[in-house]
């Protein structure tokens, strides 16, 4: 009989903005370690092979060795900034200098190795689209890694790399300008798309804090109402007669206004309605 509220209707809104941009930043950290320790694995297997299997002096292999030593290094600066990073922004620029330090330590190795070797350009291109499809980084600083890739690895392919054919060299960087164009479009097709699915987060979570508040104002009477059959009072639970209008105003959020219908105003004041 008592006013009963509402069963809920949904589950507390509790994610504020601020907790979603640190759930996306926490998934990005778990993307990008697991892309630098793979490749933190890759070097070291690298500088193994270099100091157990390559021939030949240790002074012909120093600069290798030191350049492999110093993307080791590099990875590693990349791995704990982003474990300090807090905040987007701080993540954003600790992923560009990691990034943009290894492409330009990938170059150095390019003029270590013979000229006749072009090999590592396919290599190139593949960490091109990488840039852009695996890395959660803005667009813009995607492409200021990816283009800087790009032109490096062209100016090495046209003034030292030797025994290339026009074609080959034209059919490389034509492919390597493609990778720029076609990752950076769908990157920013990403970044868009991550954008409207956060605005229709928001307008949902806005709707549900807006029903919860219109929820949270309403009181209904629910159960058997005992009520007299003459003069319609309702009996509480601790047995006193109330008046309907007190009971339902006590018990609920309805005020009472009284008038008189056509019927009462004709029986009981013909007077009045002539």
């Amino acid at each position: 009989m008592p006013d009963t509220p509402f069963a809920p209707l949904m589950e507390p809104v509790t994610e504020t903005p601020t907790e979603i941009s640190a759930l996306r930043l926490d998934n990005d950290r778990r993307v990008v370690r697991a892309v630098f320790v793979t490749l933190l694995v890759v070097v070291t297997l690298l500088v193994t092979m270099d100091v157990l299997v390559v021939q030949g002096s240790w002074g012909s292999r120093l600069p290798l060795l030191g350049i492999r030593a110093l993307m080791l290094a590099v990875i590693f600066y990349g791995i704990f900034g982003i474990m300090r990073a807090k905040t987007p922004r701080a993540f954003e620029h600790s992923l560009l200098i990691t990034t943009g330090a290894g492409v330009l330590i990938e170059l150095a190795l390019r003029l270590l190795r013979p000229p006749d070797n072009i090999t590592p350009v396919w290599l190139e291109i593949v960490l091109v689209l990488g840039c852009y499809a695996i890395l959660p980084n803005r667009p813009a600083f995607q492409a200021v890694v990816a283009v800087t890739l790009s032109v490096g690895t062209s100016l090495i392919l046209v003034f030292y790399n030797v025994g290339v054919s026009t074609s080959d060299r034209v059919g490389i960087i034509v492919t390597l300008v493609v990778a720029n164009v076609v990752g950076y479009v769908a990157s920013r097709e990403r970044v868009s798309r991550q954008v409207r699915e956060e605005q229709g987060w928001r307008n949902e979570r806005e709707a549900k804090l807006e029903l919860q508040r219109a929820h949270s104002e309403i009181r209904v009477l629910r159960g058997l109402l005992p009520t007299c059959a003459h003069c319609r009072r309702v009996r509480t639970e601790a047995g006193e007669w109330q008046a309907m209008e007190r009971f339902v105003s006590e018990h609920s959020e309805a005020q009472f206004s009284h008038g008189f219908c056509p019927e009462c105003l004709a029986h009981h004041y013909p007077d009045m309605e002539a």
